[in-house]
C-alpha cells in the first residue's frame, strides 16, 4: 500500500544530499519535498492528502510516507489511491460560454406560411434565424440586438425603396384605381418607367459596398426562431440538438429580442415567424449574402 507523508523522521539532514534530506526532515504540508522517480530527481508540492487504505475504503485512512526509491508510477496509482474531490489532480473542464447565434440573409423579400396560411410578409430587409443556447441568459440579447440593426449588408446609395421587390412579396394592394383607364396613358407609363428603372439600378449599384445597414436603408426585419442552428454531429449522423435551449425559456429570451429590435428601430418593421411550429419559409437572397453572428466573437 502506498502513502504520503505529514511527517517522516527528524529535521537534522545535509543539504549536500536532497534524498537523504527528504527522508530525515518532518514532511510538513504545503512544504517542497524532492521526489525520486527512476534517475530523474523531480520537487513536489503537496497539501494534506488523505489516503484510504485498499480494501477499506472510507473506512478508515493513514498518514504515512512516501518511498524515494520507487518509481512515483508504482506509488501515485490511481487503482490504490482515493483522493477527496477537492486534491483531484484533474483540472475541472471550463465553463461553457454563452452563445447567441443569428444567421443574416439579405433579401429582397421573404414570407413565413404556417399550414398553408400567410404569417408574416416583408419586403427588402434581413431575414435573420435566431439561436438560443442552453447558457443564453439576457445578457446576450443587446448584443445580439445590436449587430443585427447594425451590420453593413447594403451599398452606400441604396434605399429600400430603390430595390426591386419580386411580385409575390409585394405589399397587399391597398385597393383598385379602376379598371376603365385608358391604354394609352399606360404604354407611356411604360416608357417612363423604363427609363426610371435604368437610373434606379445605376444608383442602387453604384457606390461603395458594405455601406449601409437595415436601419440607413429602411428595410425590414423578418426574425424566425432556429433551435437547429446548435445541431451538433460529432457522433454519427443524426444531429444532436442538446445545446439548444427549448420551450418557455427560449420563448421569453427570443420575445424579449423581438422587442428590443423594436425598440431600437421600429416595431413596425421587425416581423416575425410562428414559435415552435412547422414554418414554411420562402425568400429571395439578394446576392447572395449570409452573414453568420455570433455574441462571443471578440472585436
Amino acid at each position: 500500500m502506498i502513502s504520503f507523508c505529514h511527517g517522516v523522521g527528524s529535521s537534522q539532514s545535509s543539504a549536500r544530499n536532497p534524498t537523504e534530506a527528504m527522508r530525515s526532515r518532518p514532511c510538513e504540508p504545503g512544504a517542497d519535498v524532492p521526489l525520486r522517480d527512476g534517475d530523474d530527481l523531480h520537487r513536489a508540492r503537496y497539501a494534506d492528502f488523505t489516503v484510504f487504505s485498499r480494501g477499506k475504503r472510507g473506512t478508515s485512512s493513514h498518514d504515512v510516507g512516501l518511498d524515494v526509491h520507487k518509481p512515483l508510477s508504482c506509488q501515485l496509482s490511481l487503482r490504490n489511491t482515493i483522493f477527496s474531490s477537492r486534491h483531484r489532480l484533474t483540472s475541472a473542464p471550463p465553463p461553457k460560454k454563452a452563445t447567441m447565434r443569428a444567421v443574416l440573409q439579405r433579401v429582397k423579400g421573404a414570407t413565413v406560411h404556417v399550414d398553408g396560411k400567410l404569417v408574416s410578409k416583408i419586403g427588402p430587409g434581413i431575414v435573420a434565424l435566431i439561436g438560443i443556447s442552453t447558457e443564453d441568459t439576457a445578457a446576450e440579447i443587446v448584443p445580439l440586438a445590436n449587430k443585427i440593426l447594425s451590420t453593413k449588408l447594403w451599398n452606400e446609395n441604396q434605399e429600400a425603396s430603390q430595390i426591386t421587390i419580386p411580385p409575390q412579396y409585394e405589399p397587399e394592394a391597398s385597393g383598385s384605381n379602376g379598371a376603365n383607364e385608358s391604354t394609352e396613358p399606360a404604354a407611356a407609363a411604360t416608357n417612363g418607367e423604363t427609363e426610371e428603372a435604368k437610373a434606379r439600378s445605376e444608383q442602387v449599384w453604384g457606390g461603395k459596398p458594405w455601406k449601409r445597414s437595415v436601419v440607413e436603408l429602411g428595410g425590414e426585419v423578418l426574425c424566425v426562431s432556429q433551435f437547429t442552428l446548435f445541431a451538433r454531429t460529432v457522433k454519427g449522423t443524426k444531429p444532436d440538438f442538446h445545446r439548444a435551449m427549448g420551450g418557455n425559456d427560449a420563448r421569453v429570451i427570443y420575445e424579449a429580442l423581438l422587442k428590443k429590435l423594436g425598440d431600437s428601430y421600429a416595431h413596425d418593421r421587425i416581423k416575425d415567424g410562428a414559435f415552435g411550429e412547422m414554418m414554411d419559409v420562402s425568400l429571395t437572397n439578394d446576392g447572395p449574402v449570409t452573414i453568420l453572428l455570433d455574441t462571443t466573437e471578440k472585436k
